[in-house]
């Protein structure tokens, strides 16, 4: 008979010497660890649910985590971080079922023992979802699957005893996590030392700025020079300094290409992290014991803690672990990590405001400064003066590749405003080093870790047969001390040649083997070829040594004639005027013939934004948006205040043929503080035969 069939307590028949049927001190027949006694019992369905968990939550996560250990870099996660991560990992989900099980057990051992019958079935599935694939005879099986594993543990003790066995599998976990993982060398590894003394005197002070997701086309002018109007700080950079325009990385992502410009040396294993444990020879270690060095890093950590003083901790950036915990939902459902790198939780200047607090000497030492900055990498949200606005990252209908001309182009325009700040703060930062009498005796190196495209229906990031060129080629400026007139170098150059040049410079003789050479050496031939390093979400396939090559010659060549922007030197306009209808931002509407009505309505997206703006806040109205409806448009214009302040093209809004919306970035020098008239036209026509049609706002939509 069924225990538990004639509505008694297992637990209290056992104890009774009247009973005379045997009993196991830990379960009956049935499996239940009730029978057990009601502390047993507890501890049992705990090691029952830690088992199961450990196999459908825990090990996913910790594999996934554990093959992309870059992300504890990035979040600059500590030891004890990386085993309470694991920890939590693999106790958090077990206790809290458990916890949900002992307060439904207030109402009694049955629906305990439902509850806990039901998790084991969602653990089931729940593990058994990762196998099979999906459809409906899946689903079915793994019902099936879930119905029979609980009937076995409701009525088989092996069952359940398997189950408890299970709950020592979380011991292996944490082993192959924190021990044969990459994870392993961030938890247990130290850190290299300085390499020894160079031997020189009077060395100077250096400063390293690596700037993030910059393509060299983004800065040139059509000429093959720096916009200098567009970017004064990085254009009177290079008045002074060497411009290796012909300059290529080696990967298009950060945690790789960042250490083959601090390492001088082609990656020997392509996934190692970007740590000095597993890039022991870096400029750090190599500088180390005759420079008093600083770095702010991001995304990697390269400079040993013992050799770089590193910045204050801000106290508004959540804590390593918790960005990390945030992560394993989509971690677990994705199979892959996802880190986020905007701005956010960072204030983006604060790395240049400490990068100039101490170049120069130090206690009888010369300096070596470092800044790596996630600017000007998306999100894209700043404006030149260094405002932000809120808009949609990535730009609609462009994550990770734009379907049209104008989405690629109006993402662009954000990016180039965002570089427009980055390079204020390199200004800044150089203005600093004049100021304090130390800019002409400083060797000043600025470059980029990779680029980003802004070409229709590509990638942003991963290479294709299309963009190559635009991620591959990056900026490269290197003022030597007591440098004043500019030099161009138009032979090849990439990442690895950056600390070679810098031994170069300081006249140093190293016993080190690097892959680069100086850039002031002795040329690569014209027709070398640019490679980066194969990205796992690169749409090129790699040759067989790992590499992808790009087509040098064609490349710089295409380079040379890249303009970031057009439409005149007018500062305030000029990242706003772009493409066939660019001319018209900054026109007054009523230089137009009093526009008729086209019959059409447009509804702006949340339009009390204009309501009360705040010309001097922190964040402004610059990003307008909606959609139209009763008609057709194929270009409209945004006013605001009775001058034109973009214009799109208006394709049909994803998954909806019927809507067209656009999206248009307005000079935020056309705001005024208060009200604000925002007016959207159809344009129609060619050149001077263009003009404005009224497109009436809906109720909703009338701002």
């Amino acid at each position: 008979m069924d225990p538990e069939s004639d509505g008694g307590d297992p637990a209290d028949r056992s104890a009774d010497p009247s009973n005379s049927e045997p009993s196991n001190p830990r379960t009956d027949s049935s499996g239940d660890p009730g029978a057990a006694g009601p502390a047993r019992a507890r501890w049992m369905s705990f090691a029952e649910l830690l088992g199961l968990t450990s196999l459908a939550v825990a090990q996913p996560v910790l594999s996934v985590f554990g093959n992309d250990a870059s992300a504890f870099v990035s979040y600059g996660a500590s030891s004890l971080d990386i085993i309470a991560f694991a920890l939590i990992v693999v106790l958090a989900p077990p206790v809290g079922l458990w916890i949900v099980e002992q307060l439904i057990g207030l109402f009694g051992d049955g629906p305990r023992r439902v509850a806990h019958l039901g998790f084991i079935a969602l653990l089931v599935v729940i593990f058994l979802s990762r196998v099979f694939p999906p459809g409906i005879i899946s689903v079915v099986l793994l019902l099936g699957a879930a119905v029979g594993a609980t009937v076995l543990v409701a009525r088989t003790t092996a069952a359940s005893q398997f189950l408890r066995y299970l709950a020592f599998s979380p011991l292996l976990f944490l082993a192959l996590f924190l021990g044969f993982s990459p994870v392993g060398s961030l938890v247990f590894g130290s850190d290299p030392r300085a390499e020894g003394s160079l031997g020189g005197e009077d060395l100077p002070p250096i400063l390293i700025i690596v700037l993030d997701e910059l393509p060299t086309n983004s800065l040139l002018d059509g000429e093959g020079n720096i916009d200098a109007d567009a970017y004064p700080g990085l254009g009177g950079l290079a008045a002074d300094a060497t411009f290796a325009r012909n300059h290529t990385t080696l990967a298009p992502n950060t945690p790789i290409a960042v250490p083959t410009i601090l390492t001088g040396m082609v990656p020997d294993e392509p996934e190692s992290l970007p740590t000095a444990q597993s890039h022991p020879t870096n400029l750090f270690t190599l500088l180390g014991d005759d420079y008093e060095a600083r770095a702010s890093e991001h995304i990697t950590q390269m400079c040993p803690s013992d050799i770089c003083e590193t910045p204050p901790t801000d106290p508004s950036r959540p804590h390593p672990l918790s960005m990390l915990l945030r992560q394993v939902p989509d971690v677990f459902t994705a199979s892959t990590v996802f880190f986020n790198l905007g701005f956010e939780d960072v204030e983006p200047a604060d790395g240049f405001e400490w990068l100039t607090e101490s170049v120069g000497v130090q206690d009888g030492e010369p300096t070596l400064n470092y800044l790596h900055s996630l600017l000007p990498h998306q999100d894209w949200q700043r404006l030149p003066g260094g405002q932000t606005y809120e808009a949609p990252n990535p730009p609609p209908r462009s994550a990770d590749q734009q379907s049209d001309e104008v989405p690629a182009r109006t993402a662009r325009q954000r990016h180039l405003l965002q570089l427009a700040y980055t390079d204020e703060l390199v200004g800044g930062v150089l203005d600093d080093l004049r100021d304090a009498g130390v800019y002409d005796d400083t060797l000043i190196i600025v470059t980029a870790d990779h680029g980003v495209s802004f070409r229709p229906d590509e990638p942003y990031r991963p290479l294709s047969e299309d963009n190559i060129n635009d991620i591959m080629w990056t900026p490269l400026l290197i003022k030597e001390p007591g440098q004043t007139e500019p030099q161009v170098i138009d032979s090849p150059t990439a990442s690895i040649d950056v600390v070679p040049t810098i031994i170069d410079l300081l006249d140093a003789d190293l016993d080190v083997e690097l892959d680069g050479q100086s850039v002031f050496g002795p040329a690569r031939p014209a027709d070398w070829k640019p490679r980066s390093l194969s990205w796992d979400l690169d749409e090129i396939e790699a040759s067989d040594d790992g590499f992808v090559y790009a087509d040098g010659p064609a490349g710089y060549a295409e380079l040379l004639e890249s303009q970031a922007l057009d439409f005149g030197a007018e500062w305030d306009l000029r990242f706003w005027r772009w493409g066939d209808n660019g001319d018209l931002v900054g026109r007054q509407v009523s230089s137009f013939e009093d526009p008729e009505s086209s019959g059409l309505t447009v509804s702006l997206d949340a339009p009390e934004r204009f309501d009360d703006v705040d010309t001097a806040a922190d964040s402004l109205p610059v990003y307008v948006s909606g959609h139209l409806e009763d008609g057709h448009a194929e270009t409209v214009a945004v006013a605001v205040n009775g001058v034109i302040g973009g214009w799109y093209d208006t394709p049909d809004a994803p998954g909806n043929p019927g809507e067209q919306t656009f999206q248009v970035l307005i000079p935020p020098s056309l705001l005024e503080d208060g009200a604000n008239d925002i007016e959207v036209f159809l344009i129609e026509g060619t050149g001077d035969q263009r003009r404005l049609i009224r497109i009436e706002p809906t109720e909703s939509g009338d701002s």
